[in-house]
């Protein structure tokens, strides 16, 4: 494989264009373009802009990923955002996962708060203190945290869901708006007069006044 661009030392590591490099531990690692890492990294930030892949576990405080990245290990961060693609073979463990992508995970994923505008998908158990969901989601496991707070955009679907406070929206929330309902009711039922007589109560309907009371 041909390298562009590649600086390797104590301090950074960083590939513009095209590179394969051995893992290791770096104050900062920048990947531009596309490249592969040979074992386990581990780093104050990894940045990835392209295609990625890490043929051990990766460890950040800060690790973000645009376009292409797969983590054949686990993933250990104190933050990780993931737009694009982003599969991880092993676990997440994180304070902040923020997923605006296509998340996978084969494992396990252990976090602080979770937040997913696109799809996430792992097979074992989610556990966090705060879930927020305004996309997809498949877990195959538990999904359990103090808060879930779920907008349906998709797919969404778990094993098993545990939590203090839950609460699930439909994508569109409008809420209720009295006068739109009684326009529309006025519309249907205009003139008519329903009767419940024939059930044996003696109830009847006007419709009319039944809208001009909503709308007030």
């Amino acid at each position: 494989m041909v390298n562009e661009e590649q600086e390797t030392d104590a301090e950074s590591l960083q590939i513009a264009g095209s590179g394969r490099v051995n893992g290791g531990t770096y104050q900062s690692v920048k990947i531009a373009g596309s490249g592969v890492i040979d074992g386990d990294v581990t780093a104050e930030s990894i940045s990835v802009a392209g295609s990625c892949t890490v043929e051990g576990s990766a460890t950040a405080e800060e690790m973000t990923t645009a376009g292409s990245c797969r983590v054949k290990g686990d993933v250990r961060a104190e933050e990780l955002r993931t737009t694009g693609s982003c599969t991880v073979d092993g676990s997440i463990s994180a304070d902040v996962l923020k997923c605006s992508g296509s998340q996978r995970v084969d494992g396990r994923v252990n976090a602080g708060y979770v937040k997913s505008n696109g799809s996430i998908r792992v097979k074992g158990d989610l556990e966090t203190d705060k879930f927020v969901s305004e996309g997809s989601f498949k877990v195959g496991g538990l999904l359990s945290g103090d808060e879930i707070s779920i907008r349906l955009g998709g797919d969404c679907h778990a094993e098993e869901i545990g939590g203090e406070r839950i609460e699930v929206r439909s994508r569109v929330d409008r809420g209720f708006d009295p006068d739109e309902l009684s326009e529309r009711v006025e519309r249907q039922t205009r003139g008519k007069r329903w009767t419940f007589r024939e059930m044996g109560i003696d109830i009847d309907i006007d419709f009319e006044k039944l809208s001009s009371e909503m709308s007030k």
